[in-house]
């Protein structure tokens, strides 16, 4: 017991020097959630005979004592972790700083039962006016559709209450603007899911709902979104049990449309506001001319696999690439006769396979491309779809732990592409395993440097991804450690090069801006000069991503 006291207070001395707080103000925290605020300004240190001889001075700058607006921009530089143990310090802080904290909870997002339940606690919903749920605007769930812990003897309560708590925040935060919902628990009906939805949250603007895999969501039940009195912005990632016919109450409203497999067509079914889009190729030859009358202005392009993309057909052999070919002269004779108008406002693409794409033959000039690295019998088609759509920036995903030796490491045929030219900004998105990392990435960046030279890059980044569960800090270490001889070799490789990154899995972001010197009269071309680097810190580095457009599949990932 002593001992934790002591820990207490050292964390009141800190934080009395960090602020400039004199240490009789900062008072434990009263366990009583029934206690009115307490001003830290108010509690008085005594003051001995001879302090009171000496000359007054000016008040001393408190952090309780500035503006409303300092102290709240002061909190929301500091980090969580820091945040947390101020607002434990006093009374005082614990209300002011909450609303900083509020402020962070759309970047947690709820991926389990358990942290549904400790965040309804949070909540206080029915604690009358010290309850918190009108501070909260936006939420994400991500839950899963049938956790493993539920398969225990209590999971029946377990489900229960985690049902309940779910449920609950819902019906009672009626200040939302902005939910997300990637999936819910599979015990909790579709229909009391969207019924609640539909009825509590009067003030929601945007809502993200995913119904992949569920069979039980019914035209009735997605009729009832539409009445909601503010709602402008629905993204739905569908099943494919939820025919597009059902969407048609909200097509109003709808925004996003993503993972629907679309079976009927029909002359007034229209959804003119989707302006993200993510279906499968069909190779029926009505496909293109159905895609874009249904949905006439789409600017995000996402294309999912085929099913026969699956089973069979990988364009490997020469059957299948004589039915790509041939597909692909009739969409693109449709681009330049009935469908010349369509889709003019298509910024970014982001294809599952190459061939669906090279099928569809999109005659457009995007902003980005998001290609995956394949193997060699489908490299024929990656000059072909450059020449198509002549991206500003390309994402090559790379899949680390399947490549294999077979696949040509020289940029999917980019170097020899003759639109290669044509691309500034490149990243290069890796997948990798991340027990004991062993410099997987080593011989992709060391063939991709062999051949910078015959691109035109001004930007290029590495991405690294893992797919599931944390990077473990040795692991993060080793790679950031190798950035830097990375950042030099690539470097060295391209004339152009202005700025390289590594994103380590969003963790951290490492960065230099590149520099040579400038040659003297006739002296030899950039290339052969030594270039500089220096490094940026990881807040520049991000709003380089963001003004070059690099953070665009990052931030929306399809």
């Amino acid at each position: 017991m002593r001992a934790r006291i002591s820990t207490v207070a050292d964390q009141q001395w800190k934080y009395a020097f960090q602020f400039s707080l004199p240490i009789q103000a900062v008072a434990p925290l009263s366990r009583d959630p029934n206690l009115l605020p307490l001003a830290v300004a108010d509690v008085q240190p005594s003051v001995s005979d001879a302090a009171q001889q000496r000359p007054s001075r000016p008040p001393t700058n408190r952090l309780t004592t500035v503006n409303l607006d300092v102290q709240s921009l002061i909190m929301s530089l500091l980090p969580t972790a820091d945040l947390s143990a101020l607002m434990r310090t006093c009374r005082y802080f614990l209300d002011t700083g909450l609303l900083a904290l509020c402020a962070r909870i759309p970047e947690r997002v709820l991926k389990h039962g358990a942290g549904v339940a400790s965040f309804y606690e949070f909540l206080r919903s029915h604690s009358g006016p010290l309850s918190r749920t009108h501070l909260i605007t936006d939420l994400r769930f991500h839950l899963p559709y049938e956790p493993l812990h539920y398969r225990g003897t209590q999971s029946k309560a377990e489900r229960a209450e985690h049902i309940n708590a779910l449920l609950g925040i819902l019906r009672s935060c009626r200040n939302l603007r902005r939910l997300r919902i990637d999936g819910w628990l599979k015990a909790l009906p579709a229909s009391l899911l969207l019924h609640t939805l539909a009825t509590s949250l009067e003030e929601l603007e945007e809502l993200t709902l995913a119904i992949t895999g569920r069979r039980d969501v019914e035209e009735k039940d997605l009729r009832k979104l539409g009445r909601l009195p503010k709602i402008r912005s629905i993204a739905i990632q569908a099943s494919s049990a939820t025919g597009i016919q059902a969407l048609q109450p909200i097509a109003r409203v709808l925004v996003e449309l993503d993972r629907i497999h679309l079976h009927e067509f029909g002359p007034t079914l229209q959804f003119a506001n989707v302006q993200k889009l993510g279906v499968s190729a069909d190779r029926d030859p009505a496909w293109l001319e159905n895609i874009t009358t249904t949905f006439p202005n789409v600017s995000k392009l996402v294309l999912r696999p085929r099913v026969e993309t699956l089973v069979q057909h990988r364009c490997y052999n020469d059957a299948g690439r004589a039915e790509d070919d041939s597909l692909r002269d009739y969409n693109r004779l449709q681009w330049r006769s009935a469908r010349a108008k369509a889709w003019q406002s298509l910024e970014t693409i982001w294809t599952h396979d190459l061939c669906g794409l090279y099928c569809v033959g999109v005659p457009r000039r995007v902003h980005a491309l998001s290609v995956p690295l394949e193997r060699p019998q489908t490299t024929y088609l990656f000059p072909v779809i450059l020449a198509d759509t002549q991206p500003g920036f390309l994402e090559l995903r790379v899949d680390l732990s399947r490549l294999s030796r077979s696949v040509q490491l020289d940029g999917l045929g980019l170097v020899d592409a003759p639109a290669g030219s044509v691309v500034r900004r490149l990243a290069l998105s890796l997948d990798f395993v991340y027990q004991g990392y062993g410099c997987q990435e080593k011989p992709l960046l060391v063939a991709l440097g062999r051949g910078l030279c015959a691109l035109s890059l001004t930007h290029l980044l590495v991405r690294y991804r893992i797919g599931v569960g944390p990077l473990s800090p040795p692991d993060a270490a080793a790679v950031a450690a190798r950035a830097p001889d990375y950042a030099t070799l690539l470097a060295r490789s391209s004339p152009s090069l202005r700025w390289i990154g590594f994103d380590i899995c969003g963790r951290g972001l490492l960065s230099w801006e590149v520099s040579r010197p400038s040659g003297d009269g006739m002296a030899s071309s950039t290339v052969d000069k030594t270039p500089m680097l220096t490094q940026r810190s990881e807040w520049m580095g991000r709003r380089v991503l963001e003004a070059e457009g690099m953070d665009v599949f990052t931030t929306d990932q399809p």
